[in-house]
């Protein structure tokens, strides 16, 4: 697993390679070579290389006990382990996993926090979040309308404030629990209303951002 934190404008990307764990902003890496083959690839190539190993991921951010701030982890072993070959590779590549990947939240505020913490520079490249909001779907008790639970809109996913002028998408991942005895299409029809909703209120929130809301277990659009 690989894990990132950033944050008071620096950068400290951690990635653990069995029982060690390197810190790619305090490691120095290897020394330069004259004759390294992989810097006499089109920068082109370069780029598509760094994006298939750098990006395409996502960070899932957390904030736990004992935290002072929030952390980002990638399942994905050594993810960022391209980082520390060579110091032409790091000073070329070392934005592309902020521009390439999605960072996604269970919670808004840890996702606003972890974005706090980011300096300008890396904050201005993040492209992509994800939020995920779960919920129960209940009846009205006046019209007997099957609704998610008013605690679940309390919350609406939103960055707004977090000066993500880079921000090109935001995904919300839905999970609507319905009751046992309740009509299958009936809780379809209230969980495809929550999703049309959502991507609205979000939307609304976010001008000119892709907004995808979709349903756990469906795949998003893009």
């Amino acid at each position: 697993m690989a894990e990132a934190t950033d944050c008071n404008d620096s950068v400290a990307v951690h990635v653990h390679q069995g029982s060690s764990q390197h810190t790619a902003a305090q490691i120095t890496p290897p020394s330069e070579s004259t004759n390294f083959p992989f810097m006499d690839l089109p920068g082109e190539i370069r780029n598509l290389i760094y994006i298939y190993a750098l990006g395409c991921r996502t960070w899932k951010v957390h904030m736990g006990a004992g935290m002072d701030h929030p952390r980002t982890e990638n399942a994905t072993e050594n993810a960022l382990a391209l980082l520390l070959v060579n110091r032409k590779i790091y000073k070329e590549a070392r934005f592309f996993p902020y521009i390439h990947s999605t960072f996604q939240g269970r919670h808004t505020g840890h996702l606003r926090e972890w974005l706090r913490c980011l300096s300008t520079e890396h904050r201005d490249l993040v492209a992509s979040i994800k939020f995920d909001r779960r919920g129960y779907l209940v009846k009205n008790a006046e019209n007997g309308v099957l609704r998610p639970s008013p605690t679940f809109w309390m919350d609406i996913p939103s960055v707004v404030g977090g000066n993500l002028n880079g921000l090109e998408r935001i995904q919300v991942e839905l999970s609507l629990l319905g009751w046992g005895w309740l009509d299958d299409r009936e809780v379809n029809d209230a969980k495809e209303e929550a999703v049309k909703e959502m991507r609205e209120l979000v939307e609304e929130k976010h001008p000119g951002v892709v907004v995808d809301v979709y349903l756990q277990g469906a795949s998003p659009k893009s």
